[in-house]
């Protein structure tokens, strides 16, 4: 299992294609951020920082040469500027999307091992601290055996939507998050946890995860 390395990062993404071209597109006037902390921009969310650590999960999908690779709960399919063979799925009629769908049980038991790989960056986690495990299972579930997921949550989005009865104490909660990971996704590759450092609402997620679904 690894976890991101932010100055190897900056030495390995500017040879890649993605890389390669995402620099080359970026205008002078943004700086470029290897921290995993930073937003990335969008032209819904501009700003004068690009923060591109989100790509180093992706790239671990994108080993596995998918010719379809989801993104649930796209936006505006942003990552689709740079992967074509994303498929974007999202609730909200944006112009860009491919599929209008919305993440629940009955998507997850609808799309049972359809999809070579599958991402879902801060849009599954609109749900109680108690439900991690199924709704990590669920989002597995859609992938193919054999392909990877990348999920990247924020903590506060889950700890907002629990009952007082169910909260985890601070202190306890990072082992909390990482045990229900492990029951749910057996073949956990990378493994990230900033929630020591923050609970704010960064767009990259402040636990990430990405695994390999068992054959």
């Amino acid at each position: 299992m690894d976890t991101y390395n932010e100055e190897q990062f900056k030495i390995d993404f500017p040879k890649t294609e993605i890389g390669k071209k995402l620099l080359a597109e970026t205008p002078s006037w943004m700086t470029i951020s290897y921290s995993p902390i930073v937003n990335y921009s969008t032209p819904r969310h501009p700003t004068s920082i690009f923060g591109v650590a989100p790509f180093f999960y992706i790239l671990k999908l994108l080993e596995k040469n998918p010719k379809v690779l989801v993104d649930i709960g796209c936006g505006i399919n942003f990552f689709k500027n740079f992967i074509p063979e994303i498929v974007g799925i999202e609730p909200t009629d944006y112009p860009d999307v491919d599929e209008i769908d919305f993440f629940d049980n009955d998507f997850s038991q609808g799309h049972t091992n359809k999809f070579d790989c599958a991402m879902a960056i801060n849009s599954i986690h609109f749900i109680s601290l108690k439900d991690i495990n199924k709704q990590l299972t669920n989002f597995s579930n859609i992938i193919k055996p054999g392909g990877r997921g990348f999920v990247a949550l924020n903590v506060k989005r889950m700890i907002e939507r629990t009952d007082e009865e169910d909260i985890i104490p601070g202190d306890q909660l990072s082992s909390y998050i990482k045990q229900q990971v492990d029951q749910a996704l057996p073949n956990v590759l990378s493994y990230d946890d900033y929630i020591h450092n923050e609970l704010d609402e960064y767009m990259n997620g402040n636990i990430r995860v990405v695994f390999e679904k068992e054959k």
